[in-house]
């Protein structure tokens, strides 16, 4: 009987530490996610015309208003990135950036931002890179990111073999998506591989152009109205 009663309370006990181990995990990360500092408190309306002005202050109360309400979502941080972004604070964008990435890992719009912040406005192109390789992992068959890496492969790292490794792969991907065709069309032509640029047309003419476009990616770092 004595035996029963150790096995009893001993089950209790893994049953109290497993759910002090969910809490930690789960509540005390939620709550870590939730910055306890206003992320927008540093925003500053740059000098504009009263017109752009009233567009700017909108913009900072719609992502205040988005914030205060859902802190713990991805699509706040990115959208709290843009706005950083749009007035100069590339390095604060950056950190709000990551954190939506944080929030959600498998998150194509805030790696895509990372890439975009990193090749335009800070000029580290391997980082660059590196992002636009996380953003296609989370989705394959996405043309416009396969052309992004491969202008950063080719342009920026002068790596023209790598480019063309991502663009076969892009191709392949997204079984030769009609602009992505157009664009090896472009890219063979310009490195001066006329016969490989010309297979690619002949390729081009056998498919059909999609009337509907694929839906873009959100906003992306820098864009303003």
């Amino acid at each position: 009987m004595e035996k029963k009663w150790v096995v009893i309370l001993l089950g209790i006990a893994f049953l109290l530490f497993g759910l002090g181990s969910w809490y930690f995990l789960y509540i005390q990360k939620s709550d870590d996610i939730s910055v306890n500092e206003d992320p927008l408190a540093d925003i500053k309306i740059p000098n504009a015309d009263a017109t752009t002005k009233k567009i700017y202050e909108e913009k900072i109360s719609a992502t205040k208003e988005m914030y205060l309400k859902m802190p713990d979502i991805w699509e706040t941080w990115v959208a709290i990135g843009n706005l950083k972004s749009l007035f100069g604070d590339y390095v604060g964008a950056l950190a709000a950036y990551e954190q939506s990435v944080a929030i959600q890992p498998n998150n194509i719009v805030a790696q895509r931002n990372i890439a975009v912040l990193y090749a335009e406005n800070l000029q580290d192109y391997k980082q660059a890179e590196a992002h636009y390789r996380l953003a296609i992992r989370n989705e394959l068959n996405r043309a416009e990111l396969y052309m992004d890496l491969i202008k950063i492969q080719w342009k920026k790292l002068n790596n023209e073999n790598a480019a063309k490794i991502t663009l076969e792969e892009g191709l392949k991907r997204t079984k030769n998506d009609y602009d992505l065709v157009y664009f090896a069309i472009a890219f063979y032509t310009e490195i001066g591989d006329k016969e490989t640029a010309d297979s690619y047309q002949k390729k081009l003419e056998t498919i059909s152009r999609p009337t509907t476009p694929q839906p873009s990616l959100l906003v992306v770092p820098n864009q303003k109205q």
